[in-house]
């Protein structure tokens, strides 16, 4: 019998990514839940994915899925991220932590195994990791809107599974980058490398993280087995000596004679997590970053 999965933001870039991964391997049935905009849904999903339009702040909604679908898992990458309005707060609020605590209430109520939450690094704030990095004991001080309502639904999502016969995995994720994301740091050098353009940075005396979406999805389908009641873990895939680490090496794969250009107008401060508990965890061990980065360069992304 399949395991039922039900993946929340299947139109985002991460949620998109984890339908693709289902669709190819066929082995689960996958309730993939989207709200605005479905310019990201797969337009050949084989029987194995089944596309919901669903309001995660519709209880009823979400409760006619549970009992529809009666799932045995969840993958939660639905968030709200940071804008300029002047309502996010409670916006944020709604869908980062409402819509969350319905999730996990329901998931509990129906007898879900597995909830696996997607988090961020920004829980950290920006007080000093030290050499070693934050760990997923370090004391939380998060610094704006988006990181506590993250951090609310990892909380909510704790206490349930405490207190429940649920496992529970919330995932603080690096920046993450692949092939379709057409923002972030290594699109951008890409984008100006290919031309020969001046790839300015902000700092290249701190280290430098990132996961590739391809690392995430690696980590998503271990999460799935796991056995502890709950669980918080650091999510990075590479990290890097510098930000000119990472544009030398995209000029490189480029064949580039771009310049780097370090601005020198950023006092940023190291934001690094230690990732020894994801080893030791899931025995994770990501491919080869310049593998990787010559995936996003044969993909013809920019």
């Amino acid at each position: 019998m399949k395991q039922v999965i039900l993946l929340t933001g299947a139109n985002g870039f991460l949620g998109s990514a984890c339908v693709d991964f289902f669709n190819s391997r066929n082995h689960e049935q996958v309730i993939a839940l989207w709200n605005n905009r479905s310019e990201r849904l797969s337009s050949r999903p084989n029987e194995c994915i089944i596309y919901e339009q669903c309001d995660l702040l519709d209880i009823e909604n979400i409760d006619a899925l549970f009992k529809k679908y009666s799932p045995t898992a969840i993958i939660h990458t639905a968030a709200l991220l940071p804008d300029s309005k002047p309502d996010y707060l409670s916006r944020a609020s709604g869908v980062n932590i409402l819509a969350t605590s319905y999730l996990v209430n329901k998931a509990v109520e129906y007898g879900v195994k597995n909830f696996i939450y997607c988090s961020t690094t920004s829980v950290y704030g920006y007080h000093p990791c030290g050499y070693e990095g934050w760990k997923e004991d370090t004391e939380i001080k998060t610094n704006d809107i988006y990181s506590w309502s993250k951090w609310c639904g990892e909380e909510a999502l704790r206490i349930v599974c405490q207190t429940s016969n649920m496992k529970g995995l919330s995932l603080r994720l690096s920046g993450i980058h692949g092939p379709t994301r057409k923002s972030g740091a290594v699109y951008q050098m890409f984008k100006l490398a290919k031309v020969n353009g001046e790839i300015q940075i902000n700092n290249d005396k701190d280290r430098f993280q990132l996961v590739f979406v391809a690392e995430v999805i690696e980590i998503i389908n271990k999460s799935l087995l796991i056995e502890s009641s709950y669980e918080v873990l650091n999510i990075v895939g590479h990290t890097l000596d510098s930000l000119r680490t990472l544009a030398e090496k995209i000029i490189q794969i480029c064949d580039s004679k771009s310049l780097i250009i370090n601005k020198k107008n950023h006092n940023i401060n190291e934001w690094i997590m230690n990732t020894n508990k994801l080893s030791n965890f899931l025995s994770f061990q990501p491919q080869s970053l310049t593998q990787r980065l010559i995936e996003i360069y044969k993909y013809k992304t920019v």
